[in-house]
């Protein structure tokens, strides 16, 4: 779904409006992921904003875990889950709830190919 994420938190602490950086466009995908071929060792679902470029495929965000939509706004919903940041090298991976408010774009941006 091609559409606008505002990232509400940072390292799990929400972030006043004025704080929050600006929004993302992209292609965000939610999908699942089994337990064999992944570090959680159990079924994963995952949300992922990706970037709508015509020949590179990259994420535009760290992905989040488990998402759940908490409620539906205006003009989008709120996607709720965990958000994985390491530290340390690789070798220290903390767990932060994240929030991101979600817009479904109508049109496709004519700046990108399809």
């Amino acid at each position: 779904m091609w559409c606008e994420v505002v990232v509400l938190r940072m390292a799990g602490v929400r972030l006043r409006r004025a704080e929050r950086p600006a929004p993302l466009r992209g292609d965000l995908k939610i999908s699942d992921w089994d337990g064999a071929s992944n570090s959680f060792k159990r079924h994963v679902r995952q949300a992922e904003l990706w970037d709508k470029h015509p020949t590179i495929k990259r994420l535009l965000r760290v992905p989040i875990f488990d998402p759940v939509i908490l409620r539906t706004v205006d003009d989008g919903f709120l996607l709720a889950g965990i958000e994985l940041c390491a530290s340390d090298g690789g070798h220290v991976v903390a767990e932060h709830a994240q929030i991101w408010l979600c817009r479904p774009l109508v049109q496709l941006d004519p700046n990108f190919a399809v």
